[in-house]
């Protein structure tokens, strides 16, 4: 928008001047810190896509070990029911030799 300048007295000029450049200083500064926060907004992003594949990745991995965990127990049973078999036929062996 185009004013002419013989509409302005000299103070009203130099106050309208002056507001422009504070305007326009006001829109640089609010630009520099949209670009900022665009620039930290897409940092903070790739942030979190890293710690969400790191989380998958832990999450994976406690899987896994909760199953070598489940099958250790299982085997650790199995072979806590065959050692008891095994006494309880020694006994008897004995037993019966005797």
């Amino acid at each position: 928008m185009f004013i002419p300048v013989s509409s302005f007295s000299n103070k009203s000029l130099l106050t309208y001047l002056l507001t422009y450049f504070q305007a326009e200083r006001a829109r640089k500064n609010t630009e520099a810190e949209l670009a900022e926060t665009l620039q930290r907004m897409t940092e903070l992003t790739s942030v979190v896509s890293s710690l969400t594949a790191d989380r998958r990745r832990f999450d994976a991995e406690l899987s896994s070990s909760r199953a070598d965990v489940e099958d250790a127990l299982r085997e650790r049973n199995e072979a806590a029911d065959r050692a008891t078999r095994l006494q309880a036929c020694h006994c008897l062996t004995a037993v019966i030799d005797n």
